[in-house]
């Protein structure tokens, strides 16, 4: 455990809670926190029975004013300052009247139970929060990474894989969260790249962010010239502007998709322009927000495509334009700036002469600068794998797209070129 200038203990993890109804609001705990309607962190209802975990509970969140919740009514506190259990949060009823629910389940007087991304927590039955995170405080830098896999893509999960792999090396470790559109399982729970979830992982980073972070918003996936695909869902480029211009810091977008170049093209074509919900300036073009570098696959018009990777990936499929990106994390362990990278993507996925598969992506913003990886993670790529590898690459791309002209492609099917 660190410790501050003054000799404290420097608290490493925060939890994040979310409220969904009767509005949508986030709180960010980080010390131990008693939940209730009061109006003051002191007891009370004189009378009532105090619990020994009281004493302990220092900030008060004011929520729902409802009488079926207690003034004092939940605490969330960490685990004893001499162990390690001291990063764990747990939740304790407050002797509160009509209870405490964890994942439906009724808290008994005085228990206390640890708490877990994904745990509901019901005051009375009132009120429900929902656990969204539990993260490094102690970090500046953010990463949400998000993938749909459906239709005819395989690369997507490898390519969320192997670009957390890298983000761990450059001062995200702790603070990257990945949302797919399937359900799957890692060290930080289950995550699903739901239209809603999305917004609200980034509605989360607004608090999470601070003036000095560094965050990255990257996508996988399918893409239309109306913004990213989501089942039946679509995030338009006003959505995703509208909640990055309330982020922190520098922002790096990184789009490897179909049509990623909407993010950047002026709107007069795009349908969400007739419904008045662009978000534009006064020219008419779409704005993006301050200090936020855009990385597009494509322009507006083409495609984007992933092929297998040997070198980085063992055979596997990823997008082109995030395995490109990856290759360069890799080899480039010093400090860079994405913003200079444009020409040499440029020149990394335009192919040969004969190569009909051609993708130009498209920058558009402020410096972001990566910092310097502090050890490798990849062997030393071989120079023969690697030519093997842009020869396969060459002959096996498919499309991140899906329409009646693009059939689902099996992985050991080629397209003809």
């Amino acid at each position: 455990m660190q410790q501050d200038s003054k000799g404290k203990k420097a608290r490493k993890k925060i939890l994040v809670l979310r409220q969904y109804e009767p509005v949508k609001q986030t709180f960010v705990i980080s010390e131990s926190t008693q939940i209730g309607r009061g109006i003051s962190p002191e007891w009370a209802v004189k009378g009532r029975e105090i619990p020994e975990r009281f004493k302990d509970l220092d900030i008060l969140i004011t929520t729902l004013h409802s009488s079926q919740i207690s003034r004092n009514h939940t605490g969330i506190f960490r685990g004893d300052d001499n162990n390690e259990d001291e990063e764990t949060f747990y939740i304790t009823d407050l002797n509160s009247l009509n209870g405490t629910y964890l994942n439906g389940e009724r808290l008994r007087k005085e228990q206390e139970k640890a708490l877990s991304i994904g745990d509901r927590i019901e005051l009375s039955k009132d009120l429900e929060l929902k656990i969204t995170d539990i993260r490094n405080a102690n970090q500046n830098h953010h990463a949400l990474l998000v993938g749909n896999e459906g239709f005819n893509l395989v690369g997507v999960e490898p390519d969320l894989k192997k670009l957390a792999e890298q983000l761990n090396r450059r001062g995200f470790a702790g603070n990257i969260r990945t949302l797919l559109s399937k359900k799957f399982q890692s060290n930080s729970g289950k995550y699903i790249a739901t239209k809603q979830n999305i917004l609200d992982h980034l509605d989360e980073a607004a608090y999470l962010t601070t003036n000095k972070s560094h965050f990255i918003f990257h996508y996988s996936g399918h893409g239309d010239q109306y913004g990213l695909c989501l089942g039946d869902e679509k995030i338009t480029p006003s959505e995703l502007y509208l909640k990055l211009k309330n982020i922190r810091g520098k922002k790096a977008i990184i789009l490897d998709c179909c049509h990623a170049g909407t993010f950047m093209m002026q709107p007069s074509n795009l349908e969400e322009m007739a419904e008045g919900g662009t978000f534009l300036n006064k020219k008419n073009k779409i704005l993006i927000p301050q200090d936020t570098l855009v990385m597009a696959a494509c322009t507006y018009a083409e495609k984007a495509y992933e092929a297998p990777q040997a070198t980085i990936a063992g055979g596997q499929y990823m997008g082109k334009f995030t395995a490109t990106l990856v290759k360069y994390l890799d080899k480039h362990k010093e400090s860079f700036d994405l913003a200079n990278l444009e020409k040499e993507f440029e020149s990394a996925l335009a192919g040969s002469p004969f190569y009909i598969h051609h993708q130009k992506p498209v920058f558009n913003g402020p410096s972001y600068t990566m910092v310097t990886a502090h050890t490798n993670i990849f062997k030393k790529s071989d120079l023969a794998e690697l030519s093997k590898s842009k020869e396969n690459e060459e002959q096996r791309s498919v499309p991140r797209i899906f329409d009646e002209e693009t059939p689902s492609i099996e992985l050991n099917d080629s397209l003809s070129t």
